[in-house]
């Protein structure tokens, strides 16, 4: 409401789920409430940290890019020294001066930053091309007028802040010392200037090529992680059943028929049928689990609730560790069988006793007999550690994923899955048929687009900083060619001639 903080309405809240506590002890413990904003619901913590290190990145560059700029007006500005000395000379004030080259840089900013904006009308679309399905609004990224505003402004800015290095020169110019200068003389000071200006321009293009090295190691490291399954030869599909066709009884039965024709296609070596598939973007069902003749304590455990048939696991090729997986003992609805990932079974067991056969309760569920034990599976991302996972042979979903195993190309049983959908229902429609290597691989995306964009700013980066080394050493030369000449006259070879230019 208005007037309300959001820790006064947390603080409301968390009373009220007190007042819960008291009332359903065994349902409610130890919950409480924490409120956050709808922005970080929507853009959440990992693709903020990412676009604020693509932020930073594009920063960096910008500021190589500006002081490359600088060094090469800086260049151009100590060869006008003569240029400069004869303005002086007919009246011309040092704010004239300072006028005439910052009016310059605004000129050259302006034509950078209006190409640059051209440029990202063009990019916008190939960067909606190649950005992962799972980034926040992507389809609605757009050059709106705010962003415009902001790159014109950035442009003035950039343009003014760095143009103001050749003006800092003119302004200290006198008329006897820029003929002096124009005849021959050394710019020693201007020369260290221009060279602490490349300096750092290869200290922040090393930067940013170290964070990319950084971001690249992080997602090749990520690649090596093992998701607890085998995703290669495997195609998930969706299923939805209308609840107003589909009864508790009829739905039963279609899963039956599913599970007996999907296991029966030609070519298929397992099929299962799950709630949720790993990597598709649905959660498991959370829930609490306490060991029936645990440890004394009988702590309840946060879990993810997943129901599955037995060629889930078989389709996957998720290890079994301990136990049996579902069979026909357990497709009854009143069969109480769980499996338990291997996390699970060791915090609900702690001191490392057999559970196979022990009794655990979920919720207010009753007690379901732990018949095996299977692997830890990330259902959600490779970076983070697989949540503890209860499996339940359920044959009572509406809302369900397909997943099959077959030698070859798994799409190229699209076609077949779909016929034999039909041919138990030719009205239900299967969706979002996809192989489940592409589910794991649009997991890693963000990282992947990370990566690629930071080796590019990276490399553009050492791009310009070649750029502003070259333009030094041939500003170098050219103000050294006659004392260079002078230097062959008495009989000094070529080669030292280079290498006293390169070292």
């Amino acid at each position: 409401k208005p007037g309300v903080s959001a820790g006064q309405a947390e603080a409301e809240l968390n009373r009220l789920a007190v007042q819960l506590e008291r009332e359903f002890p065994d349902m409610a413990r130890d919950w409480r409430v924490r409120l956050a904003p709808a922005i970080d619901w929507i853009v959440d913590r990992d693709t903020r940290s990412a676009l604020l290190v693509l932020m930073i990145a594009v920063g960096l560059l910008l500021f190589v890019a500006c002081i490359n700029v600088a060094n090469l007006l800086l260049a151009r500005a100590s060869s006008r020294v003569q240029e400069f000395g004869i303005r002086q000379a007919l009246g011309a004030g040092n704010g004239r001066l300072i006028r005439q080259l910052v009016t310059e840089s605004l000129v050259l900013a302006s034509a950078g930053g209006a190409s640059g904006i051209l440029l990202a009308l063009l990019g916008v679309k190939g960067l909606r091309v190649i950005l992962p399905a799972n980034i926040p609004r992507a389809a609605q990224l757009s050059l709106d007028l705010h962003v415009l505003g902001a790159a014109i402004a950035l442009t003035f800015a950039t343009g003014l802040a760095f143009g103001l290095a050749p003006a800092w020169v003119a302004s200290r110019l006198e008329v006897q010392s820029s003929i002096r200068q124009a005849r021959g003389a050394s710019g020693s000071g201007r020369s260290r200037l221009r060279h602490a200006l490349v300096a750092g321009e290869f200290a922040l293009a090393s930067m940013l090529v170290a964070s990319a090295g950084l971001l690249l190691a992080s997602f090749q490291r990520l690649q090596t992680v093992d998701p607890g399954f085998q995703p290669r030869n495997v195609l998930t599909a969706r299923m939805s059943l209308p609840a107003a066709k589909y009864s508790f009884g009829r739905t039963l039965a279609f899963h039956r028929d599913l599970d007996r024709e999907l296991r029966a296609m030609p070519g298929v070596q397992a099929a299962g049928i799950v709630r949720n598939a790993p990597f598709a973007g649905f959660g498991g069902t959370m829930s609490t689990g306490t060991a029936e003749g645990g440890p004394p304590s009988k702590q309840k455990i946060a879990a993810t609730f997943q129901m599955a048939t037995r060629g889930y696991f078989e389709a996957l090729k998720i290890p079994l560790r301990r136990g049996r997986l579902f069979d026909e003992r357990d497709q009854s609805p009143s069969a109480r069988s769980t499996v338990l990932s291997a996390g699970l079974a060791l915090r609900l067991w702690p001191d490392g006793r057999d559970p196979i056969g022990r009794q655990v309760r979920f919720g207010d569920s009753p007690p379901a007999t732990v018949v095996g034990v299977v692997a830890d599976v990330r259902q959600s991302t490779l970076a983070e550690d697989a949540a503890p996972t209860a499996y339940v042979a359920s044959w009572f979903l509406r809302d369900f994923f397909i997943v099959i195993r077959a030698p070859g190309e798994p799409a190229q049983l699209a076609a077949a899955l779909r016929r034999t959908v039909a041919s138990l229902d030719p009205a239900q429609p299967i969706f979002d048929v996809r192989p489940l290597e592409d589910l794991l691989g649009t997991n890693s995306a963000p990282q992947r687009l990370n990566a690629f964009l930071t080796g590019s700013f990276a490399l553009l980066a050492l791009a310009l900083g070649a750029v502003g080394v070259a333009g030094v050493v041939s500003y170098s030369v050219i103000r050294r060619t006659p004392e260079m000449a002078i230097r062959m006259a008495l009989g000094t070879t070529p080669e030292r001639v280079v290498r006293a230019i390169t070292v």
